[in-house]
């Protein structure tokens, strides 16, 4: 009985916490942009509407919007270098980029989920990197900042430009 009972709590929580990522997840100007790291490397994954990336996020209807998706995908290496700035003396590569318009909903809604792994010559920890996401998309308003690592914080970043130290 203690079996089922814990088997039971452990599938209730699984889709509670799959529910609320699900519910969270699809909030129009809320964008999620987690950093986790261990010495010289870190791993960068965003989540947002696409609605906050593209300016709709419907499935591309027209040539105009299937080039906005499209440069999208081709520039997020160079985007994701403006957007979140390691030290110049830390010699960091951004590799393993990966960029995906996910449609859901009969394609009615979608989301972009983007990663990419950022290999740098020197230990990271406590270095102060620039986060600079507010402003590059207009219908972005506000930004969830999780960083895991030897120092481990979460933030609501609504200015242009933030600093935080890894």
């Amino acid at each position: 009985m203690l079996f089922k009972t814990s088997l039971l709590s452990l599938v209730l929580i699984s889709n509670f916490a799959l529910a609320k990522k699900n519910l969270h997840s699809h909030e129009h100007g809320h964008v999620e942009l987690s950093i986790a790291y261990d010495k010289n490397i870190a791993e960068i994954e965003l989540e947002t509407p696409a609605d906050s990336f593209f300016g709709f996020e419907h499935a591309p209807k027209n040539d105009k919007e299937k080039t906005i998706v499209e440069n999208a995908q081709k520039s997020w290496t160079n985007l994701l270098s403006e957007i979140v700035i390691f030290p110049k003396e830390s010699n960091c590569l951004v590799s393993e980029i990966e960029f995906k318009h996910v449609l859901q909903e009969k394609e009615s809604h979608s989301e972009v989920e983007a990663s990419a792994k950022v290999t740098c010559e020197k230990e990271i920890a406590g270095t102060k990197i620039d986060i600079l996401f507010i402003g590059k998309f207009p219908q972005a308003k506000k930004l969830k900042l999780e960083v895991v690592g030897s120092k481990s914080q979460s933030l609501m970043l609504k200015k242009t430009k933030e600093t935080i130290t890894l």
